[in-house]
């Protein structure tokens, strides 16, 4: 199997708003399908082939909003990494860019250009990199701000097209708190870091607001031991301020990482899943619905399989 085999799925521009991603393992595919409501999967977009040893991340999944594509990442184990673009109404596959030497689980697109933005880990070395028209350019070097045996983990930057500002997440090393990066893509700055006073949130998310340019860093986070899950802004201390929560439904599960915006009319949802599950797993969980209320509970429903990423199209 090559990854530039795929099965076209043709879709009407017209009827399509959103889209889902799920990994199939066995058949060694990312499948990428209209979804809906609270996350109901729908008509198939396309089915593209990955090559033996290549894995996705969780939320590593953009598309560009009034565009015509989907992108993803994917990592084959051996620090190399490829962009995936995707056409969604043809169901054909625009591209495959290499990454060589990094490994990349991060993914944005900007709104204006189309450009991919992620951060590139190697062994010596953090980048963030703009990947566009097949060339992958270093933006900023992060690499003097993380140090040995830290990451950005997966799920772990967010990024606001409209004042071009990435946030960057550090899983921090030896007992140093966990930070968070602010950057300026245009100017290739890096304009502060903010420790935190809690663990990085399994999942950055930015509210972007493009008609007053006021922006929110929040994620979503696990609160009462696991207990409860929650929705939360981080301020400029570092600290987090919840507004809405939800107890975990069932023993054993955790957050995924998956947090974006949902068809269904909320502002935000992520995923709940056992303790273990990946992109590809044959398993059931819960998505979390919010609206930004303070003080306001989240709106869980059950789902019936392992949704790696969510995004808007139209």
């Amino acid at each position: 199997m090559t990854a530039l085999a795929l099965v076209a799925c043709a879709h009407s521009a017209s009827a399509l708003n959103w889209v889902g991603m799920a990994a199939d393992q066995g058949a060694g595919t990312i499948e990428l399908f209209a979804l809906s409501g609270y996350a109901t999967r729908g008509q198939g977009v396309a089915t593209v082939p990955i090559n033996s040893g290549e894995t996705v991340s969780v939320d590593s999944f953009r598309c560009r909003p009034g565009g015509t594509f989907c992108i993803f990442t994917t990592n084959d184990g051996k620090s190399n990494s490829f962009l995936y673009n995707v056409s969604v109404y043809s169901g054909s596959l625009n591209s495959r860019t290499p990454v060589p030497g990094a490994t990349i689980h991060n993914l944005h697109v900007d709104m204006a250009t189309g450009a991919a933005y992620t951060v590139a880990l190697a062994e010596e070395s953090t980048k963030i990199v703009s990947i566009y028209g097949g060339a992958v350019e270093t933006l900023i070097d992060l690499t003097s701000y993380v140090t040995a045996g830290e990451t950005v983990p997966p799920a772990g930057t967010t990024q606001c097209s409209d004042t071009d500002v990435m946030w960057v997440g550090v899983k921090a090393a030896g007992g140093a708190p966990d930070r968070i990066i602010t950057a300026h893509l245009p100017t290739r700055n890096v304009t502060g870091v903010r420790k935190l006073k809690g663990s990085l949130p399994a999942s950055l998310w930015a509210s972007c607001d493009d008609q007053t340019k006021q922006n929110f860093l929040a994620g979503a986070v696990s609160v009462d031991g696991g207990a409860s899950v929650s929705y939360a802004t981080i301020n400029a201390e570092g600290g987090f301020d919840v507004l809405e929560s939800a107890p975990v439904p069932e023993a054993g599960l955790e957050l995924s990482g998956l947090l974006t915006q949902p068809p269904s009319g909320y502002a935000y949802f992520m995923g709940l899943y056992p303790a273990g599950s990946k992109p590809g797993s044959n398993t059931t969980g819960y998505v979390a619905f919010g609206e930004n209320r303070a003080g306001g509970s989240l709106t869980v429903k059950a789902i019936d399989y392992f949704l790696v990423g969510a995004a808007a199209i139209f």
